[in-house]
């Protein structure tokens, strides 16, 4: 199984090609900068894993990279995505950070969410590149204290009613890449 780390940085996951825009980090096997209709540097249907660790808020196109993954990744390859939550301190703590996101950024490319049935990003460069959420899970900035009332309450309604006074720290997804 062959793993590619977008934005490793220092920090690569063990067996992946780490791949970043700064070329003096101990991890970066690959030096590339993510850009809007740029490529990849990779072959279709390469990677079975792909990992997308705090590095979708740094990308201005984020439904480009995601085009990108599902290309170079292989049909129903896991893909990890973390990203700091809209509600958090990290959203905001570093000027590089293009998005801030919800916990439901990502469900314009999964074709059984309400979003993707109604904006289909998926479909989007004239490419076909729908996921299908594995999990999704939370961390939580003051700690455990507030995995009650995330469960008690649901998830919307802890988004938009608590999480100003009880932030997310981050979101994490598993999706699996949808190929014909």
């Amino acid at each position: 199984m062959v793993g590619l780390d977008v934005g490793c940085g220092n920090d690569k996951k063990p067996g992946c090609i780490g791949l970043d825009m700064n070329p003096g980090l101990k991890g970066v096997d690959i030096v590339h900068e993510i850009k809007s209709r740029t490529h990849l540097p990779f072959k279709s249907n390469v990677f079975d894993n792909v990992y997308l660790l705090d590095v979708v808020e740094h990308v201005q196109d984020i439904a480009w990279l995601l085009s990108e993954v599902h290309r170079v990744a292989t049909p129903n390859a896991q893909v990890d995505i973390q990203y700091p939550h809209f509600s958090g301190r990290n959203a905001y703590g570093d000027v590089m950070h293009h998005h801030y996101l919800g916990l439901d950024a990502f469900n314009h490319f999964i074709p059984e969410t309400q979003e993707g049935q109604k904006y289909q990003y998926y479909s989007l460069f004239g490419r076909h590149f729908p996921f299908d959420l594995q999990n999704k899970g939370v961390t939580f900035k003051m700690g455990e204290m507030c995995r009650l009332p995330y469960n008690l309450f649901g998830e919307g309604t802890y988004e938009s009613s608590l999480s100003a006074l009880l932030p997310i720290a981050t979101v994490n997804l598993e999706l699996k890449v949808v190929k014909d």
